[in-house]
């Protein structure tokens, strides 16, 4: 069989209209499927007074009581215990942080 520019054009017109049928079908499939909807946030929080009563609710739940402890009197503490930062994968990317 000779192939010419009009059974090329044939054939592309036959595969063009294969698609377009299986687009439609897809699209009609598409839309008759149940999608769940996005999450819905259960609470933002933007003003930290809304926070600190669950916060020591949750403290309280947890056993946990006392002050908060600064970051550098917590780093001088975990230091005091023998962890040395330098050797923690998470703390040398921060010192390397704190460098640049």
């Amino acid at each position: 069989m000779t192939v010419t520019i009009d059974t090329i054009q044939e054939k592309l017109e036959k595969i063009e209209g294969e698609i377009a049928l299986l687009q439609a079908q897809f699209n009609q499939w598409l839309a008759q499927q149940e999608r769940p909807s996005a999450p819905k946030p259960i609470m933002q929080f933007v003003d930290k007074t809304k926070l600190r009563p669950l916060t020591a609710k949750s403290f309280e739940e947890m056993g946990i009581h006392g002050k908060p402890i600064d970051a550098k009197e917590l780093q001088k503490m975990v230091i005091t215990c023998g962890v040395k930062p330098e050797d923690n994968l998470f703390s040398r990317g921060i010192i390397e942080m704190h460098k640049e």
